[in-house]
């Protein structure tokens, strides 16, 4: 594109003229090709690289993607095994409110029933403390019929002694003084057996009354400690109650925190199948991008086969490529037309 051809004063004169312009006007295109194709080139060669650095970004996305769905799954791995442990204590802390409840009730039971108790032996040293003052007014009834039965036993034997003394005429009188003496003694004999049982019975009252006492004190001590123990009872069962509610909450939220989680890895895995969606888009524009960069370098290399002339000439002969008149080739074909 470089060679001129000579320009003479005939007819070919105006023809060379003509193939001169279209050659220096085909270098100026080649020229502008060649420029355009370097531009592409370049620009074929910045999306290449942009393409293949957006590519490393998917490829890392995704490597980030995998790792949060890995991290997901071992969350959710985590987070069902403490919804579990979380069940597994509501119903452990259920199963203990229960207990505490029924042990609460069966201390109440053990209240009334020592309450019962002790009523019961209240009521049963009433008993025994009247049987004792019974027992003490029958002792002053013996005593009174020992009194009898010893002054008529002397009164038998004064009457006995008379009736020796009165002889013949005294024999019958001194018989019933002897039964009356004999009987009197018998009096005084059980009056005496009496007494001793009386004595018995008191000092087995005064001893059950000690008991009894004793017992009482032990009862009133179990009440006391049975409502000491109910108290108690019933601060465990509200902190039970308490605990109950905070293992529940945590059972709520352990099941909330799985949906959340699983949520979370469905939209991991959408955000996964988009990213291998984009990654393949990307691969399939990458190779696009290479495909033109090798047409690019095919057509910079079948331009470059062209000698140009120098830039200058390029330059003006882009000029005359802008001017929109008629050009020699077209005027010598109208030439030749006329002739």
């Amino acid at each position: 594109l470089t060679v001129q051809v000579p320009v003479s004063e005939d007819i070919t004169g105006n023809v060379s003229d003509a193939l001169n312009m279209m050659t220096r006007r085909t270098a100026a295109t080649m020229g502008e090709i060649n420029s355009l194709a370097a531009q592409l080139e370049q620009a074929a060669l910045a999306v290449q690289q942009q393409g293949e650095k957006v590519a490393q970004v998917a490829a890392t996305e995704r490597q980030v993607v995998d790792q949060a769905l890995a991290s997901l799954g071992q969350s959710a791995e985590t987070m069902n095994e403490m919804a579990q442990l979380a069940a597994s204590s509501n119903e452990l802390a259920d199963n203990t409110s229960t207990s505490t409840k029924r042990a609460l009730g069966a201390v109440r039971n053990t209240v009334q029933n020592m309450n019962a108790i002790r009523n019961t032996v209240s009521e049963t040293e009433k008993s025994i403390k009247r049987l004792g003052e019974r027992s003490q007014e029958i002792g002053a009834i013996v005593e009174i019929i020992k009194d009898i039965a010893e002054r008529t036993h002397t009164l038998a034997l004064n009457a006995g002694m008379q009736a020796v003394a009165a002889g013949e005429a005294g024999r019958g009188f001194s018989v019933v003084a002897d039964e009356v003496q004999r009987l009197a003694e018998t009096a005084r004999e059980s009056t005496a057996q009496i007494a001793t049982l009386v004595q018995s019975i008191q000092a087995e009252s005064s001893e059950t009354m000690a008991t009894m006492n004793k017992t009482i004190s032990q009862v009133v001590e179990g009440s006391e400690l049975a409502e000491r123990s109910g108290k108690r009872m019933r601060v465990t069962q509200k902190a039970t109650l308490e605990l109950v509610s905070a293992v529940q909450q945590i059972a709520e939220r352990s099941t909330s925190l799985v949906e959340t989680n699983e949520a979370l890895r469905g939209q991991a895995a959408q955000l996964r199948q988009s990213t291998q969606a984009t990654e393949q888009e990307l691969e399939g524009q990458a190779q696009q991008t290479r495909g033109m960069f090798t047409y690019l370098q095919n057509l910079v290399a079948a331009v470059r086969v062209f000698k140009l002339p120098e830039s200058a000439k390029v330059e003006q002969s882009v000029d005359v490529v802008a001017t929109p008149e008629a050009t020699p080739v077209e005027d010598a074909i109208s030439t030749e037309k006329a002739a």
